[in-house]
Formats: C-alpha cells, sequence, structure tokens
C-alpha cells in the first residue's frame, strides 16, 4: 500500500469539513492524489482504528511536513503522527454499500439529563456521523454535547460488498495489498440521510474488536519469512474463500507456530486476527481444564461453536502441549481432549449441503493457530494436513532479526539510540528473543525515568546506549537462564605466560566469529572443539574464561560430575538439552571442566557406567545433525581416562592371564607381582605401541622390564571434527612466571626492591596457582611479624619461593608430553 508518514500540525473545527484533511500541494501530487479523494489516515504503529477522510489542499498556514485533521479525526486517532494510505484506484469509494442504520454506543457515562435531551444527542449524533460521509466499524466518533466532546464508536450493519465491485476495487494491487485494502473496504460504509442513527447508553469499558489499516504485522520484528508463509495459509482463505472453490481446493484449517518461550508464537497469531480483519477466540490449555467428567471437551467444543457464530474467526490454542498431550501418556482425560479436538477440526468444513457450490461459499470460515514451545508432546493425530496444515518454527532470532525487534520495542519510547549503535547491540545480545529484548528495553526506560525524575525535569530524559548496556549485565537469555551460564569478566591480560595456547584458542573461536567471510571464501570449516591438558594449576580454567570474555559469546560452563544422575537416561537427556539450548543461542562456547568425569575411554570399567553420556557427546559434537555457531571446550588434568590402554598379564607360560584396566603403574603389583613376568601395554584403537622401556622391583627381589603404559587417542571423540585440537597447558616458563608475577603483584603493596627475575628463577617448575599462592603466602608471613606493615616485603616473597610444594613431578610432565606426541602421531 502507498503510504505516507506526516505530522499532525493542526485542527479545523469547521463542521462543514469535518470529513476533510488538508494536504500541502507537494504531498498530493507526491501521492498522485485527487482533490476529493477518499483515503485512510492511521497512526504510524497501525495498531489503532482508521478514520476515512476527503483529500483537499491546504491553502493557509502550509506546513510542507504536515497534515491538518477535523477536530473529529484528531481525536479518534489520538496521536501527532499519522500515515496516508491511498488505493490506486481514485473512485474506490463510489463502490461502498450504504449502510441503513448505525448504532452510536457510549464509550463513558452520559450525563443523567440525556433522558430529557435524548433526541436532541440524537440529531447531533446524526449530524456529525453524516457529516463524516465514509465511516468504518468501530470508528470512534467525537459527539459535542452540552459543552463537552462524548466519544462514541460506531457499530453498524452492513452488507457485503459484491464480489464484481470489490475485485474492481482491489485490481491491479499486489496480494498483501489486495488482502489490507478488502478488509477496508469490506468494513467500510456510506452514510447519507436514509441512514437511522440510534444511542446505545450502556457504555463499554472494552471496545470490540475494531479494524485496521496497513500492516498488523509491524508491531511484529524478526518474523519476515514466517509471516509470508502465513499470509499465504491463512489470509487468502479467510478473506477470499471463493478462490479456493473456483479450484476445487479446501482451505487450510490450522497452522502449529512452535518455538522457544518468548520468540512471539502468541503475538504473531494475535497479529493474524487482525491483519484479516477476523474474529479472535484466544484460548490456554489451562483455561479448559475441569475436575468434572465431559466438561473439558464441553468446553472445547463450546470454543469452536463461538467460534462458527463469530465467522471468519480465528482460534488460538495457546500452550497445546497441555491441552492435547500424546494419548498414550496421558490419562483418560487427555484421550478425549485429543478426540474432541480431532472432531471438531475434522468438522470445519463439514456441512449438510451436498454438492451446492452457493452452500459451501457461506460455510463459516474459521482457521485454528496453536502455539507451543513442546511439538514434540503433542500427540501425533493432530500433526498431519488435514488438521494442522503446516508446523512453523518461530526460533531464536538472529542479528538482523534482533535489530528489526528493537526498532519495534523503541518506536514509541523516547531514545537518542543510533543507527550503528542498534546494530551493535543487536550483534552483542547472541540468543535473546523478543521477550528478553523487550525486558532489555523496559529495564533501560526504568533508569531513563530514575533519571528524569531525579533532575526534576519536565522533559522525559531519553534512553541512551549506556542504559541498555546496563540492562545487558542484568536480563539473560531465557533460553539459557536453566544452564550455568556465566559471564566472566578475565581478559587475556589476565593470564601470565601460554602465549601458543592462546593463539591457537583465538584461531579456533574468534576467527570464526570476526571473520567468517574468510571461511566462508576458503571453504574451511572452524574447528569444532578444543581439549586443553596439562598439570593441575597450569590456567586451563582461567584460559577458558578469558576466551569467553574476549570473544564476547555465550559461555556456558559445564562441570562435569554436574550431568551425572542416578536415572537412567537423565544424564543423557540432560547433555542433548544442553546442546539444543547452546544452538538456540549461537554463537556460543560449551566449556567442559574436568571432561575426564564424563568421557572416559568406553571399554574400560569405569567408562561403561558413562558409555550412554560419551555417546550423547559423540553425536552431539559431530552426528547427523551438524554442530552449528557451537564451539565446545574442554579441559582435563587425566588425559589417560580419555583414551584406551589396557595391560595384559602373563603368567610364565605366556597364556593370558586376565584382561586387566590400567590406571596407574603401581597397579601392576595388584596381581601377583611374583609370577609377573612382562606387562604389554595394548593400545586398543590403533594397535600401536609405545615402549617406554624403565625397571621397576617387584617383590621378593623380582626384577623386570614392562613395556610403560602407552597411550593412544580415542578414535571417536579426538578426532577431526569433535575435539579437532588439543592444547597442551604445561607449567609456565621463565616468561610466563615473570608475567604472572607481574600480573599478582600488580594489585599487592610490595617492596620496591622486589626482583621479579629472581622470584621467576626461584619458581621453576612451579604452576600458575602454585605462584599465586607464593603470593598470597608472602603477604601472611609479612602480617604475622608486623601488621601495620606498608608493604610485603621482598625476604618474605624469597622465603615462600624456597618453601613451594611442588605438586608437578618430572614423571607427569613426561607423561603428558607422551600424550601429545602419541595423539600427533
Amino acid at each position: 500500500m502507498t503510504a505516507y508518514t506526516l505530522g499532525v500540525r493542526s485542527e479545523h473545527e469547521d463542521s462543514l469539513h469535518r470529513k476533510r484533511c488538508l494536504l500541502p500541494q507537494p504531498t498530493i501530487e507526491k501521492l498522485g492524489l485527487r482533490t476529493g479523494e477518499v483515503i485512510a489516515i492511521t497512526p504510524v504503529d497501525a495498531t489503532r482504528p482508521i478514520v476515512l477522510c476527503v483529500a483537499w489542499p491546504w491553502t493557509r498556514d502550509v506546513d510542507p511536513s504536515g497534515i491538518s485533521l477535523s477536530y473529529f479525526s484528531a481525536k479518534a486517532l489520538k496521536c501527532d503522527r499519522v500515515q496516508v494510505w491511498k488505493n490506486p484506484n481514485s473512485q474506490w469509494h463510489k463502490h461502498l454499500t450504504h449502510t441503513r442504520h448505525i448504532t452510536l454506543k457510549a464509550l463513558e457515562p452520559l450525563p443523567v439529563s440525556i433522558e430529557k435531551r435524548a433526541e436532541w444527542l440524537k440529531l447531533l449524533a446524526r449530524e456529525t456521523t453524516i457529516d463524516l460521509k465514509y465511516v468504518i466499524q468501530g470508528q470512534v466518533v467525537t459527539v459535542p454535547f452540552e459543552g463537552h466532546p462524548r466519544l462514541f464508536q460506531l457499530e453498524f450493519e452492513q452488507d457485503k460488498a459484491h464480489p464484481e465491485k470489490l475485485a474492481q476495487n482491489i485490481s491491479g494491487l499486489s496480494i498483501t495489498d489486495r488482502v489490507e485494502w478488502a478488509n477496508v473496504i469490506q468494513s467500510a460504509a456510506e452514510v447519507d440521510w436514509d441512514t437511522q442513527v440510534d444511542i446505545d447508553d450502556e457504555h463499554e469499558t472494552k471496545p470490540p474488536i475494531i479494524a485496521h489499516v496497513g500492516s498488523p504485522y509491524s508491531t511484529v520484528g524478526g518474523l519476515d519469512k514466517q509471516i509470508a508463509v502465513v499470509r499465504d495459509l491463512i489470509e487468502i482463505p479467510l478473506t477470499n474463500p471463493g478462490l479456493f472453490h473456483q479450484f476445487g481446493l479446501k482451505p487450510p484449517k490450522g497452522i502449529l507456530l512452535y518455538g522457544p518461550p518468548g520468540t512471539g508464537k502468541t503475538h504473531l497469531a494475535r497479529a493474524i486476527a487482525r491483519s484479516t480483519n477476523a474474529s479472535l477466540v484466544a484460548v490456554s490449555g489451562a483455561e479448559l481444564a475441569s475436575a468434572y467428567h465431559g466438561e473439558t471437551e464441553a468446553r472445547l467444543r463450546a470454543v469452536f461453536a463461538e467460534a462458527r457464530k463469530q465467522s471468519p474467526c480465528i482460534i488460538v490454542l495457546d500452550e497445546v502441549d497441555a491441552m492435547c498431550p500424546q494419548r498414550e501418556e496421558g490419562g483418560g482425560v487427555e484421550a478425549r481432549t485429543v478426540a474432541t479436538l480431532l472432531t471438531e477440526l475434522d468438522g470445519i468444513d463439514t456441512a449438510d449441503h451436498g454438492g451446492n457450490a452457493h452452500e459451501q461459499r457461506r460455510q463459516p470460515r474459521i482457521v485454528v493457530v496453536a502455539t507451543t514451545n513442546r511439538p514434540n508432546a503433542i500427540d501425533p493425530a493432530l500433526r498431519r494436513p488435514g488438521r494442522f496444515d503446516r508446523e512453523i518454527e518461530i526460533g531464536i532470532p538472529d542479528a538482523s532479526a534482533r535489530l528489526q525487534i528493537l526498532s519495534v520495542l523503541l518506536r514509541d519510547t523516547p531514545h537518542e539510540l543510533t543507527g550503528p549503535e542498534l546494530e551493535s547491540l543487536a550483534g552483542r545480545t547472541h540468543g535473546y528473543v523478543g521477550a528478553d529484548l523487550s525486558a532489555v528495553v523496559r529495564d533501560a526506560g526504568t533508569r531513563a525515568i530514575k533519571r528524569t525524575l531525579a533532575s526534576g525535569s519536565v522533559v522525559p530524559s531519553p534512553i541512551g546506549a549506556t542504559d541498555l548496556s546496563h540492562a545487558l549485565l542484568t536480563i539473560r537469555p531465557s533460553g539459557l537462564r536453566s544452564l550455568a551460564l556465566e559471564t566472566p569478566t578475565t581478559r587475556w591480560a589476565d593470564v601470565g605466560g601460554q602465549a601458543d595456547v592462546k593463539a591457537r584458542l583465538r584461531e579456533s573461536v574468534e576467527w570464526p566469529l570476526r571473520h567468517p567471510e574468510a571461511f566462508k571464501r576458503l571453504g574451511v570449516r572452524p574447528p569444532a572443539g578444543v581439549l586443553m591438558y596439562g598439570p593441575p594449576g597450569c590456567s586451563k580454567t582461567l584460559i577458558a574464561r578469558a576466551l569467553a570474555t574476549e570473544s564476547g559469546v555465550n559461555f556456558l560452563s559445564v562441570k562435569g560430575p554436574e550431568l551425572l544422575n542416578k536415572y537412567v537416561g537423565e544424564s543423557e537427556r540432560a547433555v542433548r538439552e544442553m546442546f539444543t539450548k547452546a544452538r538456540g543461542a549461537a554463537p556460543s562456547i560449551i566449556f567442559f571442566d574436568e571432561v575426564d568425569a564424563l568421557a572416559t575411554a568406553r571399554d574400560t570399567d569405569s567408562g561403561r557406567a558413562h558409555e550412554g553420556i560419551l555417546t550423547s557427546l559423540l553425536t552431539e559434537m559431530d552426528g547427523v545433525q551438524e554442530l552449528v555457531g557451537v564451539t565446545v571446550v574442554a579441559a582435563t588434568n587425566r588425559p589417560d581416562v580419555l583414551v584406551s590402554a589396557h595391560v595384559l598379564a602373563l603368567e610364565e607360560d605366556s597364556q593370558p592371564r586376565k584382561h586387566l584396566p590400567l590406571a596407574r603403574r603401581r597397579d601392576l603389583f595388584d596381581y601377583t607381582p611374583e609370577r609377573l613376568m612382562i606387562a604389554i601395554i595394548s593400545i586398543i584403537n590403533d594397535k600401536k605401541m609405545l615402549p617406554l622401556i624403565s625397571t621397576i622391583s617387584g617383590a621378593d627381589g623380582f626384577r623386570g622390564s614392562i613395556i610403560e603404559r602407552g597411550l593412544g587417542c580415542d578414535s571417536a571423540l579426538m578426532r577431526p571434527g569433535r575435539l579437532d585440537k588439543l592444547l597442551y597447558v604445561g607449567p609456565p616458563d621463565l616468561a610466563g612466571r615473570k608475567e604472572i608475577l607481574a600480573i599478582r603483584t600488580k594489585k599487592m603493596s610490595v617492596d620496591p626492591e622486589l626482583d621479579l627475575d629472581v622470584l621467576a628463577e626461584l619458581t621453576e617448575g612451579c604452576s600458575g596457582a602454585e605462584i599465586a599462592a607464593l603470593c598470597q603466602d608472602a603477604a601472611l608471613g609479612t602480617m604475622r611479624q608486623d601488621m601495620d606493615a606498608e608493604y610485603v616485603r621482598r625476604a618474605d616473597f624469597e622465603a615462600a619461593a624456597r618453601g613451594i610444594q611442588r605438586q608437578i613431578t618430572h614423571e607427569m610432565v613426561r607423561s603428558y608430553e607422551a600424550f601429545g606426541q602419541q595423539n600427533r602421531g
């Protein structure tokens, strides 16, 4: 539809020109209007009733960007900015039907004296209505009575526009414009002196459903693709059902909108009803439930009966999964409710009219729109063509959709946000749905209101980018609130040393986010997962926290034992749900701390207990459903449990005695060491042998050579496409230790003569956690000697460094290095 936005600059009160709206000559020429042409006027948001008026040139005190409305039209619209809508057929209003009777329903209590002067009010109302000439169903009109403007709402019996005339009025328009102008034409009428006007003085507290023009979907942001599908399925069958009958087709009966909570399913369903000018019957599953036998089904039948009376009508079944669960999982009440809904859906287009085409056109026009966030919980009998003909996913919005949602939310809100600032906000709100963004805007608005009240100004303080940034700190994505979502503040500068690890992590996580066009151009798939392994206390978790902060994506921290559940299948379900939510909040990082608690090698005794969890991890990371926008980062200090390593104990006759899992070298002596001749480590997956020869002493002076455990990577978990990258996070070197000391002492008051180079040399072989503990012990040592000391003394630092009990041994470092060499080979 052709539209032009203008500001309401003045109101004229000439009773002879109530039906006119004055437009500047440039505006008339730009819209291609003719003097006397009937146009539609609506507020900018297109969510309130419209008025029809006659375009007329504005000759006095002209504002080139304004419009002058009559006092009556301005009172009905109640806004300072309007849109002008033009029908390409300038003579469309000549085909409007004449209404014979109009009822004016009072929207506010009338004075007691109305009984004595009822005829005078009726005469004024009739004159006002006739002066308007063109009215629309539900239009609000103002009648001056006893010195006060009285508000009334128009209701009239209207003959439907003749199909030929309607087709003539909307010919040459696009399908969307045809639907919208057909709604206007079928809701409008012409009034003359033959029209009877009555007053209904019992005022309505709730105005009935009224007609709209423009796009009711303008209040729905980020769902352009879904709206296009909905229009094809619903608008044409409800507004022009004859087209389906001409082709011998049955119109759709229902659609199912499914998706996470807060994505706008119910809001879209209500916008569908407004766009078709159809009646709306909204029902939630809980409203129909009853404790009495048969009452739930009776209420459901009553809903469809009411919809037939209000045809054309849209029935919105909110949370349909609560009403119609799968019959084999529910009880008798649920089964009867499902059967009733199936019967009603099948009976929508059933009538005893045989093959009479005229009666077919008169059958009730009803469409059922159901919403749910659990589509798999609905009975399968509903999910087929002829009932819910189409299932439309209302998913978590992407960046462009979030930008549209924010624009809709801020449309009527005073703000000072620029376009780039809105785009930046939309890019940072990964995983936020419409309800979350609405909460963010409301929280930011609350801050602006408090600022306005504190200043004492009458002018509202606009919402700024700072207000929205503060709101983001308190409003989390609703889809991730059930998970351990963290908002770390660690930076790369807070991590001492490990320069190579940080660079490799940036390549794996930050590059795909910041340079997606390069990956697409070169046909490169970003890594799906990274495994950080190394001795305890070497900053693996700290590095993951810094990665989450620097990359700016959603960070899901999962401790291994959190997913374990004693009930069969619950742990696997928790893994699936976690990945599902991470996909919805993409781009995101799932961080598995102490992953060895979950991903134990499946061919060990402990691994068999977790085999279901590991299988779920494998399929989620690289199964049939591709993991897009989610990076898995895992950390462990026991990589040996992720691999398949067994010891085969042989007797003197070289016959296998027992197939034993190997966890630690001392386990070899748990099986009669006096009879043990040799232990062979069998790498189950690739059958490789890594002979690391060492000599040990057994019982009774037995000395023998064994092949120390070889470590082989589990080909399922640590293969390309799952944990692609293996990063060894070892003890920091000299430069790394000095950097850690500088970071820790920066926040302390230390001796000016403290030499970090000396401390770095004294802490050789220490982990980052041990160096941090060194600084803590030095401070406590100073406090023991002098509680009023100004700084931590150098001698206390050196004493703490010499007294460190190192937990990382040379054998431990060699085992990690052997693990890395084996898995690189």
